[in-house]
């Protein structure tokens, strides 16, 4: 099944100046499905082969001016698509014409700024959920028609994803709900899963009933989704404690706001990474008892800013200009049985992707607080916020 070739605005979760947190949002960076990676580089989107790490097409938007920065985007799961929204809210469509071209196929506004954007699995058409509290559905084949909303929330929609079997749509919002809804009979609600205490920030669905969410409350939960039954929930503090003590003091003075869960279902193990912690936390999923047990801390060079497992590789670009990315093969040790991640060796001076990463748009994305942060920031400051901690 692998992780949802999803793309959802990231950032580093640093703190830029009082005019930067409150004018700017960090850049959109990757996307990413089985086969390729997409590197978006302000006007330039370059397409890697996800084995040899070379790049195989690229698309040009011919603009590099803030309207037409990209903010969102994502994969098809077939690999023939790629779509994206620019800062004026127009969806553009590609398709993949032979094995290196990619040709536009459309381009269409919206009326709400996107948030996340992702294909159904047949890949015949686009889901967009906006600020505003809506997903808008587009169409990949009949691409002269306009979008139709097809459900919303009361609040800003911040992660979506869709079921194996493309029955179901899953999305999380900033006031702690987890909807799922029949597709693509969207107005019939399925259940709710229900427990977070802050913004539900990324979701990643492990099979055709289970469901493991991270949110701003700093815990990561797994449901069974077709009922809204919580099966455990644990603290990214708690599994911090387990695996890495030579950080204690960094990572306990941390705010944890998970930003970012990515699975890989061969080995059943999810990668956490959250808001300015300079590490990715590798849980083992124990499918009879769907138990989560941390095995493994990987240390980065920077804060994660995008983070997807492709296959059994999980590719982690980082808010350190220097050396941008690192991957991680996860592997399984025939000696000892144990589940593992190995950082692959990258020579950086001429790797193709860490040229891609080059510039300016990248710097950026590393220095400006993140979406994720921004909701943190205002919610806290909010009455109703405040009011609920009082009333605690």
């Amino acid at each position: 099944m692998g992780s949802p070739p999803v793309g959802l605005r990231r950032g580093s979760g640093r703190m830029a100046t009082k005019e930067s947190k409150e004018s700017k949002e960090s850049n959109h960076v990757m996307s990413a499905n089985g086969s390729q990676v997409a590197i978006i580089n302000g006007s330039k989107i370059q397409f890697f082969d996800s084995k040899s790490r070379t790049p195989v097409a690229d698309i040009n938007t011919g603009d590099d001016s803030n309207q037409n920065k990209i903010i969102c985007s994502c994969l098809s799961w077939d690999g023939c698509y790629f779509a994206y929204s620019n800062e004026i809210k127009t969806i553009c469509l590609w398709k993949l014409v032979d094995h290196n071209k990619w040709d536009i196929v459309s381009k269409r506004q919206i009326n709400k700024r996107p948030t996340c954007i992702l294909f159904t699995r047949d890949s015949q058409q686009i889901l967009i959920a906006d600020k505003a509290g809506f997903v808008t559905r587009l169409s990949v084949s009949q691409w002269n028609q306009e979008g139709q909303v097809c459900l919303g929330h009361i609040s800003i929609i911040l992660c979506m994803a869709i079921s194996p079997d493309n029955k179901y749509l899953l999305t999380g919002d900033r006031d702690e709900k987890i909807r799922i809804s029949n597709y693509p009979h969207t107005y019939d609600i399925a259940s709710f899963c229900l427990g977070h205490t802050e913004f539900v920030s990324t979701i990643a669905i492990l099979d055709d009933r289970i469901l493991i969410s991270g949110s701003g409350d700093g815990t990561i939960k797994l449901w069974n989704y077709l009922s809204g039954q919580l099966l455990q929930s644990k603290d990214i503090k708690e599994l911090w404690r387990q695996q890495c003590s030579n950080l204690q003091d960094q990572l306990q003075c941390s705010e944890a706001i998970i930003s970012s869960i990515s699975y890989c279902p061969k080995y059943h193990v999810v990668a956490i990474a959250c808001e300015d912690v300079k590490v990715v936390v590798l849980c083992h999923v124990d499918k009879p008892e769907y138990k989560i047990t941390a095995i493994q801390m990987m240390e980065l060079p920077g804060v994660p800013v995008k983070m997807s497992f492709v296959n059994e590789s999980l590719w982690i670009l980082v808010s350190n200009t220097d050396v941008p990315f690192e991957i991680w093969n996860v592997s399984r040790s025939d000696a000892t049985n144990r589940i593992h991640a190995t950082k692959v060796a990258v020579q950086y001076e001429d790797d193709s992707i860490a040229l891609a990463l080059q510039g300016d748009y990248f710097h950026d994305c590393c220095h400006v607080e993140s979406y994720l942060s921004q909701v943190k920031r205002k919610r806290i400051g909010s009455p109703s916020h405040q009011s609920n901690k009082r009333n605690c």
